[in-house]
């Protein structure tokens, strides 16, 4: 009678290490954007994602034609409170002459990752004489938010960024970085909640 109570009891005991296995390995590894977890992951640079992701919606699409270059941006409209400015909350921010940028997740790393951008942009253009096109400077940017996740005594951005603007062609570009400092150029782009959604219906 007592051998079927004492393999319960030994299971149940095997369950709860294993549990605490699982949740001692989350928290030994996600404490450090630096750190790497044995299956080949940084845990801060994917929460940093998330964050991204969770943000306000954002898209942009670029619009070529024979007589009109256009960059178009649209956001939902959120609801304020009577008394807000609801100009205070906007995404876009001019970084230079006819580029700007837009972010979508964590306000304040937004308001930072601005700053920096900008100030390559003003460094830039003291250097050379004329400001950085809309491709290097998404990639100062990008180079801004990877650094980030290098560092043991900091934490990745929780932003993803995109890029707009008209370069010395006058052709519309965009370019959208990940908080992970990965660089896509798009036609057509969407960050934020529901950006897969969204990219579906601009795909169609």
């Amino acid at each position: 009678m007592l051998e079927p109570l004492f393999f319960a009891f030994f299971f149940t005991l095997l369950h709860c290490g294993i549990c605490a296995i699982g949740s001692d390995f989350v928290s030994r590894y996600d404490k450090s954007s630096a750190m790497w977890s044995p299956n080949g992951k940084l845990l801060q640079t994917e929460y940093a994602g998330l964050a991204g992701e969770s943000g306000q919606l954002v898209i942009s699409c670029c619009c070529t034609s024979e007589h009109s270059k256009d960059i178009i941006i649209c956001s939902p409209s959120v609801d304020f409170h009577p008394l807000m400015e609801g100009r205070s909350t906007l995404k876009l921010s001019q970084i230079g002459k006819n580029m700007w940028i837009l972010c979508s997740g964590l306000i304040g790393d937004g308001r930072r990752v601005v700053q920096m951008v900008r100030g390559f942009c003003t460094d830039f253009r003291t250097k050379f004489g004329t400001g950085p096109t809309i491709q290097s400077t998404c990639k100062a940017l990008a180079a801004i938010q990877h650094r980030a996740t290098l560092r043991g005594d900091g934490r990745p951005f929780g932003v993803d960024a995109m890029v707009v603007g008209f370069d010395k062609d006058n052709s519309p570009r965009l370019h959208v970085s990940r908080t992970s400092g990965r660089v896509t150029r798009w036609r057509a782009s969407a960050i934020g909640q529901h950006a897969d959604r969204a990219l579906d219906m601009l795909a169609e």
